[in-house]
């Protein structure tokens, strides 16, 4: 059995004791995580003729995003809490949805990088797991968080237009209609994309142009 499936089943046993015990109170609710076996970090170097502004960190949207390729389609990865911390909508069936977050309009925060300059961001190579199914009680959910299988891989990076932030600032906040229940990238002027691959052991440095 694997680590989710034996958490799930405690979950299930402790609810049904307490429904027996007084005083018993609210199970604790675990998130089982597998630690990282890997990492991988994205370069992003801004080859242009002048400053560029990336998206590196989204507030309801993704700023970047991952996607794992499946046969021969593409599905993204959910990331644990890198590119975006948008709250999560848990909908049990029949039941009323409800968020872990309240709501806000979505936002990026962008950097600025210099002609010629790179930034560095690292993902530990893990995704979040957690099927509707496995929706429960006050909007909040049993979750793993684990290693994601080696295979092709796709990054995609917003990048906004250069007098984005004004002025020479180091970034900002930027608004972004981008649809939360979807964490959609962010908006952006444009994309950068690159594909690569994660080997099934070893770290991996992915060059990222912007141009």
């Amino acid at each position: 059995m694997s680590v989710r499936l034996a958490s799930i089943a405690s979950f299930v046993f402790v609810s049904s004791t307490c429904a027996w015990l007084a005083g018993c109170g609210e199970p604790e609710l675990e998130s089982p995580e597998v630690p990282a076996r890997q990492h991988v970090v994205f370069e992003v170097k801004n080859e242009s003729g002048a400053a560029a502004v990336v998206a590196t960190q989204g507030k309801g949207c993704g700023a970047w995003t991952v996607e794992r390729l499946e046969g021969t389609s593409w599905s993204t990865v959910r990331l644990p809490t890198l590119s975006s911390d948008a709250g999560e909508a848990c909908c049990a069936p029949g039941a009323k949805c409800v968020t872990t977050k309240r709501a806000e309009l979505p936002s990026v925060h962008s950097t600025r990088i210099s002609q010629g300059e790179a930034m560095w961001i690292e993902w530990d190579a893990r995704e979040r797991i957690a099927p509707e199914a496995e929706c429960i009680m006050r909007g909040r959910r049993l979750e793993a968080v684990e290693p994601v299988p080696a295979g092709r891989y796709r990054v995609t990076f917003g990048v906004h237009g250069r007098d984005a932030c004004g002025d020479d600032a180091p970034g900002c906040t930027l608004p972004t209609q981008a649809s939360p229940a979807k964490a959609d990238l962010c908006d952006a002027s444009k994309t950068v994309q690159v594909e690569f691959e994660i080997p099934a052991s070893g770290d991996v440095v992915v060059p990222v142009a912007v141009r």
